[in-house]
């Protein structure tokens, strides 16, 4: 009896632990070790994921963390009514609680592979393992820019295609904007050709694998970050400064998504209507968004821990640079109580802020392109591998 008791309170502290976990850290994938590929299709990849992959990405993963919540609080409900459910020839509330820490741990692996598949830290959405070989040395004297196929665009190193990280695909664009944008990073390489500092081609190339049947599950993915919004927490002695900066923002959101924003301060537990998580829902859908957006605005909720915060942005509600300061607040007061770690902190914060401002120009480089029009023929993905090997 003791020890199932101390099960549902160390389940309890579970919940707690990864709401704290929510509040303070993006909750963005492992970092790996860089390993860089053979050619441009696998170069600067880091290692896969251990954990297999779904055939089908497009499942959606309807358990949710409040599901599991609510059930494992049913079950002490159960428990303080009846004790003698804890006799094994009562095991009800036994396999009530086994069932859902089973989903509870679905989703969480299912939450977990888009979060490896779309971080920027860990893109590797083709699922192809990068070669641990040597880093690969600038091969090429010129980057151009050429039109593959009507609104497609590729990028050609000394004429021939510069291939997608983590494919074997020709890297494809369609916009002409956004295929000299990433020309101009495979242009700036000059020794070894370095991944981290090619953000939009990082996008762009994990964006090129997305399939139809995978954008449900990513706006699902999304949808998380508005249950326990960055945005709607409080600490004491910040406060004032949180709220001359976040509740312009909040406002906005109150009048345009017509919901009502909580504030919660500390790390209490924050309760969002579910009638306006609907709304959100509905909105996200309502966006018809293309993968390039889709990728982009997953990325930056994990880097802001927050929804409302990239959708702000995107619509121009504020700007990126306000966006970033907020999103450092709490860091930039740890800073002033202790110090700034060299090294660390600074490299941290110039590291987060051009991932993120790659993917709002990815989102702004294709925010004309309809969704249906991000699907490249796949005539123009491989027709020249003979060619580009």
């Amino acid at each position: 009896k003791l020890q199932f008791l101390y099960l549902i309170e160390y389940l309890r502290n579970v919940i707690m632990f990864r709401r704290c976990v929510t509040r303070y850290c993006a909750p963005g994938p492992k970092r790996g070790s860089v390993n860089v590929g053979a050619d441009a299709g696998v170069m600067g990849g880091v290692d896969a994921v251990d954990a297999p992959r779904s055939s089908h990405e497009g499942t959606k993963t309807k358990f949710t963390m409040d599901e599991f919540e609510e059930n494992i609080h049913k079950t002490a409900e159960i428990l303080d009514k009846d004790p003698d459910m804890l006799n094994p020839e009562a095991p009800d509330a036994s396999e009530l609680l086994q069932k859902s820490f089973r989903k509870f741990k679905e989703t969480e692996m299912q939450q977990g592979r888009i979060s490896e598949e779309d971080g920027l830290f860990n893109m590797t959405p083709s699922g192809i393992e990068a070669k641990p070989i040597r880093a690969l040395k600038v091969f090429y004297k010129t980057v151009g820019v050429e039109e593959v196929a009507p609104g497609w665009w590729g990028i050609k190193l000394d004429g021939r295609n510069a291939k997608a990280f983590e494919s074997e695909d020709n890297l494809v664009l369609p916009s002409e904007e956004f295929a000299h944008a990433v020309a101009h990073e495979w242009a700036s390489q000059t020794t070894v050709i370095n991944r981290f500092s090619m953000p939009l081609t990082d996008v762009a190339s994990g964006a090129h694998q997305v399939q139809p049947d995978g954008l449900p599950a990513r706006l699902g993915y999304a949808l998380e970050f508005f249950k326990h919004d960055h945005l709607f927490y409080r600490e004491e002695h910040i406060r004032e400064e949180q709220d001359e900066m976040i509740e312009p923002i909040l406002e906005w959101a109150d009048r345009f998504f017509d919901i009502k924003t909580p504030r919660v301060e500390g790390i209490r537990r924050c309760t969002v209507d579910p009638a306006d998580i609907e709304k959100m829902r509905r909105y996200l859908e309502s966006m018809n968004m293309n993968k390039f957006q889709v990728v982009g605005l997953t990325v930056l909720c994990q880097y802001m821990s927050s929804l409302i915060l990239p959708l702000a942005v995107v619509n121009n509600a504020t700007n990126l640079e306000i966006a970033l300061l907020i999103n450092r607040i709490e860091e930039l007061n740890n800073i002033r109580a202790t110090s700034e770690v060299e090294g660390y902190h600074d490299i941290r914060h110039l590291d987060s802020v051009v991932k993120m401002a790659a993917c709002h120009a990815a989102w702004g480089f294709t925010q004309r392109v309809k969704p249906h029009d991000c699907y490249a023929d796949p005539s123009i993905l491989r027709k020249q591998k003979a060619a580009s090997a």
